[in-house]
């Protein structure tokens, strides 16, 4: 019950950890829309039943605020990215309708009030700066078209009321400010958990549990489309020489400057992984066997001319072994089929000299 309630109050959209405070700002306007809906619609009922008394030209402002105010949310649960538009949309139909009750309801003393409802919706929505300007628009309307009021307030009233106003316009603008800051630091900090959970902490490249997780997505929607993917089995050759040799500092600097040689020479769409200890693998979505092969030789040359910067310095020549193994979508292969394929692959290379790319074909195909 609780779920159907809040899909019909907020719809179906959806928002990433990074959209936190937008998430919030969607939901308090749409509780807000409803609300205000509600209560026009109420107001409405008590006028019907003779309860409240107001001029009939409000009675028919109220109804047509109802109903302007259900079309803007009915679109807003459809069109999340609008969210900025509708607020401001709105914000300008209760300033319009509030400004018309203060005109148009005279017997109503406490009819002010609204105004600063508005105020404290206003600083949720748009934040500080439009807050503020809100308020200084207020409090100037109010000043100014008092005199005009067929009911006006008094000279006392209006003072109070204005230094109310001012009040509590600095109490939202505090709160907005820690509002906003607590949703920095919490995005912030879910930022630097993602990244410490899905990143290898020494080379900044996906970790093996990140990379596979996201390469099995993308088998996914290679199956629904029926295109070639391909995977590059990348091992160091003579790596663990390397520490043996010189200290595992230097080992480290190695396989830093190794994968940021990957990430220069391969695509945006490429994922790239450690696996191991001087191992990476790197998923080529929408390639076939020639275009991985071009790839895979292209990384062994950046590799090979590689000269990597060392806080001790010393004279380093680096190779890589690569294997490479493609399937097709309508293959229905896993992941790991497809890299047991590339790391034998990778052998091949090895057996055959090292520096190298080799393939090893889908038996069967």
């Amino acid at each position: 019950m609780q779920h159907f309630l809040q899909r019909l109050l907020f719809g179906q959209a959806e928002f990433p950890e990074s959209e936190e405070y937008l998430e919030f700002r969607y939901k308090f306007l749409c509780v807000l829309m409803v609300s205000s809906m509600a209560f026009a619609l109420f107001f409405l009922a008590l006028v019907g039943l003779d309860w409240v008394v107001v001029d009939r030209l409000y009675a028919i402002e109220l109804g047509v605020f109802a109903a302007i105010t259900l079309v803007l949310w009915r679109v807003l649960l459809r069109k999340k990215q609008w969210f900025r538009a509708l607020s401001w949309i709105f914000e300008i139909l209760v300033l319009l309708l509030i400004t018309l009750g203060t005109i148009n309801v005279p017997n109503d003393e406490l009819r002010i009030v609204w105004f600063y409802v508005n105020i404290s919706a206003v600083y949720v929505l748009a934040g500080q700066r439009i807050g503020f300007g809100i308020t200084v628009l207020t409090g100037t309307l109010f000043l100014v078209g008092n005199a005009y009021l067929t009911a006006p307030y008094s000279a006392h009233a209006v003072m109070t009321a204005e230094i109310f106003l001012a009040y509590l316009s600095l109490f939202f603008h505090a709160h907005a400010s820690r509002s906003l800051s607590y949703f920095t630091r919490m995005r912030e900090y879910n930022q630097r958990l993602h990244q410490q959970a899905t990143h290898d902490p020494l080379t900044n490249v996906l970790n093996a549990r990140a990379y596979y997780q996201i390469c099995e997505k993308l088998l996914e929607y290679a199956r629904l489309t029926g295109t070639s993917q391909s995977v590059l089995f990348i091992d160091l050759d003579h790596f663990k020489s390397i520490n043996d040799r010189y200290n595992h500092q230097t080992g480290d600097e190695v396989l830093q400057s190794v994968a940021h040689c990957l990430r220069r020479n391969l695509r945006k769409t490429d994922v790239l992984g450690r696996i191991g200890g001087e191992e990476f693998s790197v998923f080529l979505s929408g390639t076939g066997q020639e275009g991985a092969l071009a790839v895979a030789e292209t990384l062994r040359k950046a590799v090979e001319n590689l000269q990597p910067t060392l806080t001790e310095p010393h004279i380093l020549r680096l190779t890589t072994s690569i294997g490479v193994a493609t399937t097709q979508g309508d293959w229905n292969e896993s992941m790991t089929t497809i890299q047991r394929r590339a790391d034998a692959a990778m052998y091949e290379a090895k057996k055959k000299g090292r520096n190298r790319v080799d393939v090893v074909q889908k038996s069967g195909r």
